[in-house]
């Protein structure tokens, strides 16, 4: 993978973390009731956003590497497509979703991430990049943990 396409994933993975982002505070902005759950998750994805930033400057400037066969290109895309259909879900006045239904897109996204394995350390990372999946990893981690819990209380 050329340097110039290491750079360009890595804004991809920031621009879908933006994304989520904006689509949490549609949520929060759509279910009142639910506004400080809602606003803290789009406030954490900024910062994960934020985190990948730093790395996009690092790949760039060339002090940071990271292993070539870690991301599909085309599923970071695919995904962010899907990112965008749901902020065009959110945004539509006359689709009338649920919180429910929101928590499930927001389970659905968080699973995602970790299940495509985007955050996952490799040996051959370097120090600042295998700190900052680790952190992005915990921080989905805690998303799906705290999505969940919400979940089930709604179902009780």
């Amino acid at each position: 993978m050329q340097k110039n396409n290491q750079s360009i994933i890595i804004d991809l993975l920031r621009k879908n973390e933006e994304k989520i982002s904006k689509l949490y505070k549609i949520y929060a902005e759509k279910f009142k009731d639910w506004n400080n759950f809602w606003s803290a998750l789009a406030s954490e994805e900024i910062e994960h956003a934020d985190w990948l930033k730093i790395l996009y400057s690092k790949v760039k400037d060339n002090s940071l590497y990271f292993n070539e066969g870690r991301f599909n290109r085309q599923a970071i895309i695919t995904f962010s497509d899907y990112l965008e259909k749901q902020l065009k879900n959110a945004r539509n006045e006359d689709k009338d979703i649920s919180v429910k239904y929101a928590l499930g897109i927001a389970l659905d996204i968080e699973n995602a991430l970790i299940e495509r394995k985007y955050f996952e350390v490799f040996e051959s990372d370097a120090a600042e990049m295998k700190r900052t999946l680790l952190n992005l990893k915990s921080a989905e981690e805690k998303h799906i943990a705290k999505i969940s819990d919400a979940l089930n209380k709604i179902d009780r």
